[in-house]
């Protein structure tokens, strides 16, 4: 087989002074070159100088300046003023727990006094049942006495 050159567009052949060219028909045009465009820049800094620390910032006094002598003993003294509320504290405190410990030995002493009386009750019952079971048997003896 032979080859074959590529086939020739079919449009006209270009106007006298005219010449056609390939177009990019992509969506996003691109510049074709055969190499990019370099470019140096140069820059140079001074060296870096050492500064000063900037002063601490002390704001302009305002007003009047004003003075108190307190001598000891004017001023609260707290061993004399926390003593009483401490004693209430305490005392609270002491009578809110006294009160739950009896709140609870009240509740178990409740609970053992139920157990009791529920054995009692089931002593009752198991002796109720004994009784009217025993209370059957004879009707069932007499029954079978008296009608043979």
């Amino acid at each position: 087989k032979r080859h074959k050159p590529p086939a020739k567009p079919d449009t006209p052949d270009a106007v006298s002074g005219r010449k056609h060219m390939d177009v990019q028909t992509e969506q996003y045009l691109e510049e074709l070159k055969d190499r990019p465009v370099e470019v140096e820049a140069d820059t140079q800094t001074d060296a870096f100088l050492d500064q000063l620390p900037a002063p601490i910032f002390i704001p302009m006094k305002t007003g009047v300046d004003a003075e108190t002598q307190v001598e000891d003993g004017e001023l609260f003294d707290f061993d004399a003023e926390v003593e009483p509320i401490l004693e209430v504290l305490i005392g609270k405190t002491l009578e809110q727990s006294m009160m739950e410990v009896m709140e609870e030995e009240e509740l178990s002493n409740m609970r053992q006094h139920q157990e009791h009386f529920e054995q009692i009750r089931n002593a009752e019952l198991a002796e109720t049942q004994r009784l009217e079971a025993a209370e059957q048997r004879r009707g069932a003896g007499k029954g079978r006495r008296g009608g043979a």
